[in-house]
């Protein structure tokens, strides 16, 4: 009929956006080099002087696009989507500023029977592997904090007894996860 309106089905992006519109969610999308500053070294961003010593180390002396974009929203705690390619330094972009942050305010104690701090819900036991690692590699020292990875596949005994040992930060599946409430 003239006049009627026509169904239009949303993209993901579009549902994305205006979810992250009503929700007050910052959305960082497949983020350019140009999208960001070029000075994007390490110095430039609330990076305590001992971890740009041990980033550069690891040969990290500036943050990719992704990094740069979200390190301030993550840092002070904001919630944010992130989308980017494959490679782009999306791990690092929310890893890093986590433990700064938690590094600033102190609460990396390392005790026996420590509450998680930080939880990190990934879909794939290869992505939990994954971003712990990068949580490992972040870390100043093994004695700094505790990344603990969850997921299916293994003995949940185990997993049962490192969570009541202690850790900071919690990387697992959402089925373990379920498995250990």
């Amino acid at each position: 009929k003239a006049g009627e309106d026509k169904f239009v089905p949303a993209t993901k992006k579009d549902m994305l956006e205006n979810d992250c519109k009503n929700e007050k969610i910052k959305l960082v999308n497949d983020v350019k080099k140009d999208d960001v500053d070029d000075n994007t070294k390490i110095e430039n961003y609330r990076i305590s002087k001992a971890t740009q010593d041990h980033l550069k180390t690891l040969g990290i002396t500036h943050l990719f696009a992704i990094q740069a974009a979200t390190f301030d929203h993550v840092f002070e705690e904001s919630d944010l989507i992130g989308r980017d390619r494959t490679g782009s330094g999306k791990t690092l972009s929310y890893v890093l500023p986590i433990c700064e942050n938690f590094r600033t305010k102190g609460v990396f104690k390392n005790k026996s029977g420590q509450k998680p701090l930080c939880l990190v819900v990934l879909p794939t036991r290869e992505l939990v592997i994954q971003v712990t690692n990068v949580f490992n590699t972040i870390k100043y020292n093994d004695d700094e904090f505790r990344a603990l990875p969850v997921y299916g596949g293994t003995e949940i005994r185990n997993q049962i007894m490192d969570i009541r040992r202690g850790g900071e930060v919690i990387v697992g599946t959402p089925g373990r996860l379920l498995d250990l409430i």
